[in-house]
């Protein structure tokens, strides 16, 4: 009986640090994609606090104007398998500091719905802006570090 009740409660033990140890690495796992369609998820959800968890540090404070946002989705997310964007983004952007392994880009069209037809700088209708993504090593979370036209 001891046997089974100390089989127990190991493998109690191990089923509660392996479920901890995933909900922290299931952050770490996003792949950029997931990174940026989950960042629209929570911004038309209005989730301030989980969308900058997926900004880099120096990309919270952005008003966005979550109060009179109607709705928010993609429409498509397309890689860019180019390079072009990634290199001009290190030439000329904030990638100077990262290595190419730890950049990737989107191109991610959406549509846009704010009370009023206009807010965050975006009238209400159809965008298509890139996505800047870094992160600080393999083992680091994809974060966004810019977007725009």
């Amino acid at each position: 009986m001891r046997k089974v009740l100390l089989l127990l409660v190991i493998l109690s033990g191990f089923f509660i640090t392996t479920g901890c140890s995933q909900e922290v690495e299931g952050q770490v796992s996003l792949s950029p994609k997931e990174t940026v369609t989950k960042f629209f998820e929570y911004r038309n959800d209005k989730d301030l606090e989980k969308m900058e968890q997926l900004l880099s540090d120096d990309r919270h404070g952005v008003s966005w104007q979550l109060e009179s946002l109607n709705s928010i989705q993609i429409l498509s997310i397309e890689e860019d398998t180019t390079g072009k964007m990634k290199e001009d983004f290190i030439a000329y952007g904030l990638g100077k500091n990262f290595e190419k392994s730890n950049i990737s880009v989107f191109k991610v069209e959406f549509e846009v719905d704010y009370q009023g037809g206009f807010g965050s700088g975006l009238d209400n209708g159809v965008h298509s802006w890139w996505y800047y993504l870094t992160r600080d090593s393999e083992s680091s979370p994809w974060k966004i570090d810019d977007w725009g036209y």
